[in-house]
Order: C-alpha cells, then structure tokens, then sequence
C-alpha cells in the first residue's frame, strides 16, 4: 500500500536497490498508475521479481559485502521476503521489508543507466538546442496543462540557439539542479526524437521517459552510449587520485544507488565502466601509530566529461561516506 509523499522512484530505489527500475513497478501497475509520475496513499501496488545479477560481487571489499541470508523456508520467523515472486508493497510503519534476493547492487552500467545520468556542466558551454514549448498531442493539452510529459507525446520545442538537428535525431530533455562552484548540475528528463523542423519551432516525440519534464525544460544534444558499456573493468595500479565533489541530492547517510560526482574526467583517462574507491587517508599521531588508507565506498561511473565524472555508489564499507573524501581509480575498462 502507498504511503503519503512515496514515488515510483523511491520504491524502485527501496525495493529493487535501483531507482531506475522504476518503469518495472510502473508495467506492473498499469490498471492502477496511469501516469508514473503521479501515485496516491492507499493505492496496492505490486513489485515484480529482478533478473539475477549480471555479475558477482567484486572481492575487493570485503568489508561492504552483505551477510549470507538463509533460505526463506529455513527461516520462515525472519521478518524479509524475496523477490522470486510479484508481492505487495507494505507500508512504512509496518509490514516486511523487502530485500533483493542476491542482496548486491547492479554492478554493470546499462544504457538507460548512462542516458538517465545526471552530469556537472558549465552552464555556457551545454549546446543548448531550445526548450521545451509545449505538448500538442491531441487532448492533452487541457488535461495536463503545466504538468510532465508522457511517453509517446508530441512536443513543440522552441530554438534557442542556431543549433538544428536533423530530422529523426535523438534529443535529450533536461533541467538544470544543484550547484557546484562554477558547476551546474544537468538532470536528464526524458529523450524525444525529431519528427518536423519549423522556421522557430521543431516537433519531437517522446520516446524516452526518465522523471518529470516541464514547459521550459532544455533540449539539449544526446550523447551517444560508449560501445563496451556493460563489461567488466580489469583491477589497475597507481590510478589517478581526486575528490569526492557531493552527491546528486542531499542525505543524511548515503548508500548503495546514490549518485556521487568526482573531480575526474575524460582528461584523467576515466570512461564509463570504470571503478574508484573513496577512501580515509592514512592518518596517525605519530610515526608509530599510522593507519594505512581505508576504503569507505566502491564507486562506478556511470557518466564522463572532460573535467568531471558521475558515479554510482556501488558498495559501502564506512557511515563516514561524504563529500571531500579523496577518491582513487582502482578498476579500468579494457
């Protein structure tokens, strides 16, 4: 049962460790969710069963790895259920807790991960096409004036800048979020494919949807997956150091899934699949008491820029996960 304030998002997140398996829960609930962005306390929603995890749990942080579970009919007291059939989601305050039956996170990024990444930019050298005008699929507009768009809709985007893509080009819609020092964060929103080119004006369709897209949101150029995007990197030695920059949005303890920015980009040799760890330096009072670096968290990147790059927390062995810990390349993509 929904609870006040839940989203798509955040069940995703809560009950299949991965809030971009949102459109899962959604597909499962169609009678009942008709439009993604929007669920009401009191509704019965179900949550379908995961694939197996594409890989195994890398051993290189033992200390984050979770506990062993016991077969549920050699356990049936204990208070959790596994995802091998569809169940219902409990409320809050009471009922079980819901719990991926390998207990890992995803490792490997997908390309829906990649597209749905959010990622820091210079404001004044995003290559803004235009923004988003409004919808013209027939009916909507008065039934969801000022609200998102959906799958499937048609859009009037209005050019901005001398920027024109071709017709049948994949676009991408975003908002611009929080601030770094002279960085802004870009949170992708949906992608739409070109369909007319107009004299001030260009329609698209939305083919694409990652989280809510408004009237005024950008269209922006759609950076092209990486081939190799789901392999598995190769341990490395003397990887390059940097910083921790924050996260995505603001917590009080950051887990698996958050999304995290670091001060490494492509002008570090960092591309998407690769693996850091952040880590306490060594420290000590004196010469006889050092403590060798500790690793706190086992980071992917799932999103690269030249100066930049976006990663998803993948593994957490210490509370003290925050921004400003220095972070290290550990694993590289063939």
């Amino acid at each position: 049962m929904v609870s006040q304030g839940e989203t798509l998002w955040g069940l995703a997140s809560k009950y299949l460790s991965n809030p971009y398996l949102w459109p899962l829960i959604h597909e499962a609930n169609r009678t009942i969710v008709e439009d993604p962005h929007w669920i009401y306390p009191g509704e019965r929603l179900r949550i379908p069963g995961l694939p197996p995890a594409p890989t195994a749990v890398p051993r290189e942080m033992k200390a984050a790895e979770p506990p062993a579970e016991p077969a549920p009919e050699a356990a049936p007291a204990r208070s959790r259920f596994y995802t091998q059939t569809v169940v219902e989601v409990a409320p809050r305050s009471a009922g079980p807790t819901l719990l991926r039956a390998d207990g890992g996170a995803l490792p490997a990024v997908s390309v829906y991960e990649f597209n749905a990444a959010p990622w820091l930019a210079d404001r004044e050298t995003l290559g803004t096409i235009g923004r988003l005008l409004r919808v013209v699929s027939p009916g909507s507009d008065a039934a969801r004036e000022g609200g998102s768009v959906h799958p499937f809709d048609r859009v009037y985007i209005e050019y901005t800048t001398a920027n024109r893509p071709a017709l049948g080009t994949e676009i991408l819609l975003a908002d611009l979020g929080r601030k770094f020092g002279n960085w802004v964060v870009v949170e992708p929103g949906a992608i739409a494919e070109v369909s007319a080119l107009g004299g001030t004006i260009m329609t698209a369709t939305i083919t694409r949807l990652f989280g809510r897209v408004t009237e005024g949101a950008l269209a922006l150029p759609l950076e092209p997956a990486p081939a190799g995007i789901g392999e598995e990197p190769r341990p490395v030695e003397g990887g390059p150091d940097g910083i921790l920059i924050g996260f995505r949005s603001e917590q009080g303890l950051y887990g698996t899934t958050a999304q995290a920015f670091i001060d490494l980009g492509r002008a570090q040799g960092l591309e998407v699949g690769d693996e850091l760890i952040a880590y306490l330096p060594a420290r000590g009072d004196d010469e006889r008491a050092q403590v060798l670096p500790e690793p706190v968290a086992r980071l992917k990147v799932i999103k690269v820029t030249d100066r930049s790059s976006t990663t998803r927390v993948m593994q957490v062995a210490h509370a003290v996960l925050e921004p400003g810990l220095p972070v290290r390349l550990v694993r590289k993509m063939p």
